[in-house]
């Protein structure tokens, strides 16, 4: 029921399902869908917010998350500049989001 209710908010197999869409754009098309990104983006923003204060997170959700860094860190040599470097600049806002989970650092400053 507690997980139900946190995850309310994004529903995981529209998230898995949007994230297929984008890779197949991305790889079978050579196109970079801002407006699926940015709704793919927008739901991983809501989810990391909730799992900065939980102690667990759906698999589902996980596998979305790799997933889609996956996605933006194989590359492909068929993409334009253009293309390229806004899969650059999507890894890193998706490498920040990731690493902003834990107000802790692992190392101390």
């Amino acid at each position: 029921m507690l997980k139900e209710v946190i995850f309310r908010m994004v529903e995981l197999n529209s998230l898995y399902k949007n994230v297929m869409e984008f890779d197949l754009k991305l790889r079978n098309d050579n196109t970079f869908d801002e407006k699926l990104y940015t709704d793919i983006y927008q739901q991983f923003e809501t989810l990391f917010k909730q799992w900065e204060t939980q102690d667990f997170i759906p698999k589902s959700a996980f596998i979305s998350c790799v997933y889609m860094v996956d996605i933006l860190a194989g590359g492909n040599r068929f993409w334009s500049n253009e293309i390229r470097t806004r899969v650059e600049d999507a890894l890193i806002a998706m490498q920040e989001l990731i690493t902003n989970i834990d107000n802790h650092p692992p190392y101390p400053k």
